[in-house]
């Protein structure tokens, strides 16, 4: 069991877990410590084992070996609901015969709480999600996200050491999915309880994670900040998952990298010679008529508050950022430069190919 930096257990510990999907070797040797407080947002590509994961810790899956500690001891042979841990559903389920309040109140009437220390912290709960005023309502006049926000309030009241979160905010307007992402860290925060949260969404990984993990091949492929995933990610298989547009060619000699853009000191430690694949996303890049390099812009993209802009340089084809205010024509020739220190090199071959297909 490991110690977190204070000195005390953490909250939740997998250690070398082995989280079969059917017959299938599945998750394989997954070891992880989240400490009291923290959140930890699991990503990963469809089918890497995200809500397996969590079942598992749940106690809610058969046939997995290693171990899980929650708060210091091992409830590896425990059932579900002496864990103190609570696994919150992608899709909420409330009990329809009664009130928001009873809903809220269910987990601690059963674990036979006087009805004044019940009530307190029922109504501290629903205050927290905003929802003090509901408190009477039956759940079929909810809508979705006040549906999720009853949920959450029960799920927290109860007061667990973890809290499981499937994909809480899917199916949500961007409206309500600021409520509950609200809701969800400041319940999390009186709770101190160890947050797990599978996710699909990036942005919303970013916005709810101390720490990002993204499974991949069997494991935890990566885990840090949302900046440090994000911005370097540590394989071009995860590069890929979190949607790098741009990736290229490259060749690494005395530990220098050359490309189309010029030649970069290699970022590897124990650089090899050889072919390399060179990704980077769209701010990576940028449009400088002084550039050498130049190439015919072949389409353009706007958002919300943004532009892009896709330009054929040689055989290859980039997407860059740019102002919104000023964006070239299709067609037009345009210079390109590339922020070196933003570049992510890897190994060419099967995984590090220059296509991100």
């Amino acid at each position: 069991m490991t110690a977190s930096p204070g000195g005390s257990a953490p909250a939740l510990e997998l250690q070398r877990l082995d989280v079969p999907f059917g017959d299938a070797p599945g998750l394989r040797g997954l070891s992880l410590a989240v400490a009291h407080g923290e959140h930890v947002v699991i990503v990963g590509p469809s089918g890497s084992g995200k809500t397996s994961l969590l079942r598992a810790i749940a106690g809610l899956t058969s046939g997995c070996a290693g171990s899980v500690w929650v708060d210091g001891r091992s409830v590896t042979a425990e059932p579900p609901e002496r864990r103190r841990v609570v696994y919150l559903h992608q899709t909420p389920v409330l009990f329809p015969h009664l009130s928001v309040f009873e809903n809220v109140a269910f987990p601690l009437r059963v674990r036979g709480m006087s009805r004044g220390a019940a009530n307190a912290r029922v109504d501290e709960a629903l205050a927290a999600v905003r929802l003090g005023d509901l408190a009477g309502r039956r759940p079929r006049t909810l809508s979705g996200g006040q549906a999720h926000r009853v949920a959450l309030a029960r799920a927290v009241v109860a007061d667990p050491a973890v809290l499981l979160l499937d994909e809480p905010l899917t199916g949500l307007d961007p409206e309500l999915r600021r409520d509950v992402r609200a809701g969800i860290l400041e319940m999390a925060a009186r709770a101190r309880a160890a947050v797990v949260v599978v996710s699909h969404d990036l942005e919303e990984a970013g916005l709810l994670a101390d720490r990002v993990a993204v499974l991949s091949d069997g494991g935890i492929g990566q885990i840090g900040t949302p900046r440090d995933v994000f911005a370097r990610p540590a394989t071009a298989a995860i590069a890929r998952f979190l949607g790098i547009a741009n990736w290229f060619r490259g060749q690494i000699r005395d530990e220098k990298v050359t490309c189309v853009f010029g030649e970069f000191c290699s970022p590897a430690d124990d650089a090899a010679v050889g072919p390399v694949a060179i990704a980077c996303g769209t701010d990576a890049l940028r449009i400088d008529r002084a550039s050498a390099v130049s190439g015919i812009v072949q389409s353009r993209h706007f958002g919300v508050d943004r532009a892009t802009v896709t330009v054929r340089i040689g055989s290859t084809e980039l997407s860059v950022r740019v102002d919104p205010r000023c964006v070239p024509e299709a067609g037009e020739s345009v210079g390109v430069v590339a922020d070196f220190a933003r570049l992510l090199v890897y190994p060419a071959g099967p995984e590090g190919s220059d296509s991100p297909a």
